[in-house]
């Protein structure tokens, strides 16, 4: 009776019945905005006010401490990151880091060479000692969040870096971080890259084991045992511990599996994921490391490139998606063998503000489950830390430990079915704050726009920009999983659709997009962008396609 799927059992009942011993509210001061969030209108208290960027350490990681008195977050500015301490209550905000590193930049991900402070997005809270964990550049420090205190904890090698988000286990005992060589970078080959642990109280420093790829995350999945995002071409999830100096890659192999899982998050239930390009929908699901029982369903079909939402309990699940719901926020209400499941928007259309990972929501239940901790765009087009209030929606209902099998004979294969409805028609730019002709729009001059389609690379598909023009020419680069493409368009006044071909030999599993400002021209204001196929062109109305050439 004390097989790891009993345990299993027991962890899930014992989250169900400790439901209601849950951290107090928090408290937050008056002095914090409170607005409506668009579309639902639903309380959306904004914490940050900063001229550029603020966002929490990740959504894998907390970022509020024991007590719920401090968020600790990065804040963007002049091309430099560091992290500050919020006062929840008071809402007085201080600076806790001053690093001056050079080209601190998370690559791939946030790209920005020459990117100053700290080492960006490799910070980690730990809530059992209430300490904050963070590298200036090979060194890694600590402070304590109510005294400040800064101290050094270890130094890397010259010719090694952190390259990825680190983690500390919930028992406050261990810092598991990613050391390898300089340089590093996924998805470049990589040799000798170490999981390592480093001991709070004495100081050892352990090697779980190595990663001969440029691994990018590691997750505590208990004190024990902890997930590793999957090296380039893996399907599976790395699951690794503290004594083994082994690692296992899970859902590789199991009966029906298919598809390429990009997010994990750790809660007391399983493994909350979800996979893209393995079927109709994006798929997400739940797996039982210890049992490698699996039970997976499909999101609407309206869902595009999607976040799970991180509640560390499993009870409530959300996501972050875009596509045809717009860049918005639902969660599951059931789940239901026959429909697939009703799901409830808690945002409408609430457009990113800066490029890449500061601009996404980032979701994740703060302690006392009263909120959604976030990202968004505020009225000024700057990415801010927002809290969502959901005291109303309910746990959702019908993941069971009963749906759970080796070879996924419970999965639901109907896709999920939105009420409410959705954000919008296609993918759109803007928040509002800039229009023109009647259109919200993205101006490449002010940054960025990355677009990810779910979808594998064919032949025949076209990318159709709701391009702007003042009886002007306007330009962009258009960069499709590493191939680029110069654009020329307009001649006309407001908006038109002009279609780019996907260049030929684009591989990949789905397509990974940016649009950027050209070294020549006037800088391109896109609309909305929408993935199609040569035979539906005619269904967009005063369609151009312009000649590219690849780089």
């Amino acid at each position: 009776m004390n097989s790891p799927w009993t345990r299993r059992l027991l962890v899930f009942a014992l989250a169900m019945t400790t439901a209601t011993a849950e951290p107090p509210p928090l408290k937050l001061s008056e002095t914090f905005p409170r607005l409506k969030a668009p579309g639902t209108e639903r309380l959306a208290v904004q914490l940050t006010s900063a001229n550029e960027a603020c966002y929490p350490l990740y959504y894998f990681t907390p970022s509020i401490s024991r007590d719920g008195k401090y968020l600790v977050y990065h804040r963007y500015e002049n091309k430099t990151v560091q992290l500050w301490r919020l006062n929840l209550e008071t809402a007085e905000s201080v600076q806790l880091t001053h690093a001056n590193g050079t080209n601190t930049d998370w690559r791939p991900w946030q790209r920005e060479p020459g990117l100053g402070g700290i080492m960006d997005y490799r910070s980690t809270l730990n809530v059992a000692r209430n300490l904050v964990i963070y590298f200036d550049r090979n060194q890694a420090r600590v402070i304590d969040l109510e005294t400040r205190k800064d101290e050094l904890l270890f130094a890397l090698p010259a010719d090694r870096e952190p390259i990825g988000q680190n983690t500390t286990t919930p028992n406050g005992k261990w810092l598991l971080y990613i050391d390898a060589p300089a340089g590093a970078e996924n998805p470049k080959p990589c040799r000798g890259a170490k999981l390592m642990a480093y001991q709070f109280d004495t100081r050892e420093q352990k090697l779980l084991c190595t990663v001969d790829n440029a691994i990018h995350h590691v997750l505590a999945y208990d004190n024990e045992h902890f997930i590793v995002n999957h090296p380039p071409g893996h399907n599976g999830i790395i699951w690794t511990d503290l004594a083994s100096g082994q690692w296992t890659e899970l859902r590789e192999g199991d009966p029906g599996i298919k598809g390429h899982s990009c997010h994990q998050l750790p809660t007391t239930r399983g493994i909350s994921y979800e996979v893209f390009g393995a079927g109709p929908c994006v798929i997400s699901g739940l797996y039982d490391p210890l049992t490698r029982r699996r039970f997976q369903f499909y999101l609407p079909r309206e869902f595009a490139y999607t976040h799970t939402g991180w509640d560390r309990d499993g009870r409530l699940w959300f996501w972050e998606t875009t596509g045809k719901a717009g860049h918005s926020l639902w969660y599951l209400e059931k789940i239901e063998r026959a429909t697939g499941g009703v799901f409830k928007p808690l945002t409408g259309d609430w457009p990113i503000a800066t490029p890449r990972q500061r601009g996404h929501f980032h979701p994740q239940l703060t302690p006392d489950r009263r909120w959604v901790l976030m990202t968004g765009g505020d009225d000024q087009k700057r990415s801010q830390i927002f809290l969502l209030d959901i005291s109303d929606v309910p746990d959702t209902i019908g993941i069971t430990p009963a749906l759970f099998s080796a070879t996924g004979e419970n999965d639901v294969h109907i896709p999920g079915q939105l009420t409410g409805k959705p954000a919008s028609s296609g993918i759109g730019f803007g928040n509002g704050s800039q229009t023109y002709a009647g259109e919200s729009y993205r101006f490449l001059g002010d940054g960025a726009i990355e677009l990810t389609f779910p979808v594998a690379p064919q032949p025949g598909h076209v990318l159709a920009l709701k391009w702007g023009a003042k009886n002007d020419q306007r330009t962009a680069t258009l960069t499709v999983n590493g191939k680029s493409v110069s654009v020329t368009g307009g001649g006309y006044n407001g908006f038109r659709w002009l279609a780019v071909p996907i260049p030929a030999g684009v591989t990949g599993d789905r397509y990974e997009i940016t649009l950027e400002r050209s070294p020549a021209g006037k800088p391109a204001f896109i609309a909305a962008a929408q993935l199609t196929t040569k035979d539906k062109l005619g269904a967009m109305t005063q369609l151009e396609i312009p000649a590219a050439q690849i780089k």
